[in-house]
């Protein structure tokens, strides 16, 4: 009966201690959910606001391209009417030549046969009236050659007026066109610069997605690491006490065993807290305190225990994981140098790497965790200054 209330008892504590873990993570993970699906709401909404911007370019492109369509339609009328123009132009000049010609070549005909001289007309005439007929037939063919060539000149002149005005017209009209098109080229670049930002914040978001999904990973596949050790310590020593026919009790941590882990360096830069991750952006725990100071600075073990990691990954850089029993754990991040192997066994006090700047990191610091069966907990309650 004794034996069965101790074994009891027992499951009952490991129960409990496995439901915390897991509670725990799982309040994380919601949490992290929850911050993520703030974050895509928060992208949304400037994409949403981005893309009202936008819809306005477009609505603004629309107007002015169907302004260009009509200044292009001006300037193909204005150009329609100065080939007309042209074309008339050139038939006025033409017939202008062609009469002023006929008239040179009649005078000519009269100045170089004297057949037609007044006293030939008078000796040709047949009578007084037939003489002055004939000179008044002669004074109205010449006065309608003159009147037919000033009409042609009259002609021409009001169609060369003419031609500067469609050639005035077509001026402005190239302008107009010319004014309108710079502005929807102008309307075209604030299009594409939205839309370039638009696709600058889908691929920042989809960016930091993967780099907090793999530090997530490699932060969580670290704790699972830590918690497996820390279980295995348990189950030995469970199954020391059952030889011994006692009941495994934990021991309750004392908080103030535990030194400062970098004794040369006592300003805290980041606090363990909900903060917007100076990599990522993203906002979410800081699952330990970074101390500031520079890199190769001397990191020691806040606690005697055993290494259990000493590697690199991309969230922690180099890192050392140290085992205190009783499912307490350090680990110390960042480090741009280990000094220890895993299996090795610390004192307090004892250097085990130099700081540094390494993996997810924005400046020379010692990030500093300290861990119960693999959950952080805020090492402000373990160590100080």
């Amino acid at each position: 009966m004794k034996y069965w209330a101790k074994a009891v008892s027992l499951s009952l504590a490991v129960s409990m201690t496995t439901l915390s873990f897991f509670s725990a993570f799982a309040a994380d993970y919601d949490s992290q959910k929850k911050e993520q699906n703030q974050i895509i709401e928060d992208s949304q909404t400037k994409k949403e606001q981005i893309q009202k911007s936008l819809d306005k370019i477009i609505e603004n492109i629309t107007a002015t391209s169907n302004q260009l369509s009509a200044a292009e339609d001006e300037l193909n009328k204005v150009n329609d009417s100065l080939t007309k123009n042209q074309a008339a132009l050139k038939e006025a000049q033409e017939k202008e030549q062609q009469q002023t010609e006929s008239l040179r070549k009649r005078l000519r005909a009269i100045y170089e046969d004297g057949s037609l001289s007044y006293f030939n007309i008078l000796m040709s005439s047949e009578s007084i009236f037939d003489f002055f007929y004939k000179i008044e037939i002669i004074k109205e063919i010449t006065e309608y050659d003159n009147n037919l060539l000033n009409t042609i000149k009259s002609t021409r002149a009001e169609i060369e007026d003419k031609q500067q005005q469609i050639e005035a017209d077509k001026t402005a009209a190239e302008e107009k066109k010319a004014v309108v098109a710079s502005k929807k080229q102008e309307l075209d670049a604030q299009s594409q610069e939205k839309k370039d930002l638009i696709n600058k914040e889908n691929e920042n978001i989809e960016a930091a997605k993967a780099r907090l999904a793999k530090i997530e990973a490699e932060e969580e596949q670290t704790r699972r690491e830590i918690a497996a050790r820390e279980a295995e310590e348990r189950r030995k020593a469970e199954e020391a006490a059952k030889k011994n026919g006692t009941v495994y009790t934990p021991v309750v941590y004392n908080a103030s065993g535990m030194i400062w882990p970098v004794p040369s360096c006592h300003i805290v830069t980041s606090e363990y807290k909900m903060r917007v991750h100076p990599v990522t952006g993203q906002y979410k725990l800081h699952t330990g305190m970074d101390i500031g100071c520079g890199t190769g600075s001397t990191v020691v073990a806040a606690q005697a225990g055993t290494v259990i990691k000493a590697s690199y990954n991309t969230a922690y850089g180099n890192h050392v994981v140290i085992s205190h029993g009783n499912g307490v754990s350090t680990l110390y991040a960042h480090n741009s140098s280990l000094l220890v192997s895993v299996g090795q066994t610390v004192k307090q006090g004892q250097t085990i790497a130099r700081s540094g700047n390494t993996g997810y990191s924005t400046g020379p610091h010692m990030h500093f965790e300290v861990l119960i069966n693999g959950n952080p907990v805020n090492p402000r309650g373990y160590v100080s200054p």
